[in-house]
């Protein structure tokens, strides 16, 4: 590996660091987002599906 190699992998694995610590979910709000997939689907299931008769 080439020093300019290492030098772009070392900036590579700081710049996903620096995304790491940026990107953060708060576990309740994670929650609230699958309980809301969670209804979204449920809803889905039960809503009434048109009889497929064309007269």
């Amino acid at each position: 590996m080439t020093t300019n190699e290492a030098k772009n992998n070392l900036q590579a694995q700081l710049d996903a660091q620096a995304l790491a610590e940026r990107v953060t979910v708060d576990r309740k709000d994670l929650e609230r987002v699958l309980q809301c997939i969670d209804d979204v689907h449920e809803w889905a299931r039960n809503f009434p599906r048109p009889s497929g008769g064309a007269s």
